[in-house]
């Protein structure tokens, strides 16, 4: 039983850098995504809005609504998002990792 015991602790150390470097990755692809969701929050959904309205006038009146809720839907998203790519990245296999 203690033989077992050892043989696990020393493969756990061996496969530490790889878990640090998928981990790593994951973290990684995670804020450039979340990057990308920001941008597309701040900026080119409200000017989308802006824009739409522009084009129509009579729909003026959803623009406070329009704001509020693509704010939430890429909160949303971002989480969703953010949580999926971890979750996968962190499950490549170690052999695939270079």
């Amino acid at each position: 039983m203690r033989e077992s015991t050892l043989i696990a602790k020393s493969s756990i150390r061996r496969a530490s850098p790889q878990l640090r470097l998928r981990t790593g990755l994951a973290w990684g692809i995670a804020v450039a995504v979340d990057a990308w969701l920001v941008w597309l929050k701040w900026w080119c959904l409200p000017n989308t809005i802006r824009e739409i309205i522009r084009m129509f006038p009579e729909t003026a009146f959803l623009h406070d609504p329009a704001m509020l809720w693509q704010f939430v839907a890429a909160s949303c998203l971002q989480v969703v998002v953010i949580a999926s790519l971890y979750l996968t990245v962190a499950r490549i296999p170690a052999r695939w990792v270079p």
